[in-house]
Parts: structure tokens; sequence; C-alpha cells
């Protein structure tokens, strides 16, 4: 889910993905990351990871 990126300064409103992710609650954002090998040479072939990142503070709620 996205909502339009810009954000009007000194208006009104939040933008929408701040009121988007307020109104249902989410409060991280969870990125999973897949190994492509053996299509892209990598120094990991099988590390996979998870990015988790907090969107709770100053930006990504509206402050």
């Amino acid at each position: 889910m996205k909502a339009p990126i810009t954000t009007p300064q000194g208006g009104g409103y939040k933008s929408l993905n701040v009121t988007t992710r307020k109104f249902l609650g989410l409060y991280s954002n969870v990125r999973p990351c897949a190994s492509y090998h053996p299509f892209v040479k990598t120094k990991h072939p099988v590390m996979d990871i998870v990015m988790i990142r907090e969107n709770e503070e100053d930006l990504y709620a509206g402050i």
C-alpha cells in the first residue's frame, strides 16, 4: 500500500501515508530480502535477511 509521495508543507492535514499507517496500526516496515543465487553472483549465496524499520518517530509519525 502506498499513498501519494508528497505532503504539502505547512498544510493543515497529515499525509495519506501517515493517516493510513495510524488508522491500520502499522508501526513497523518489514522488508524481506532473498538471495537470487545462482542467477546473481554473491559472496553469501544462502543468506536471506529481513529488515525491520520503525515508523513511529519523526517524519513517519507526521510530527
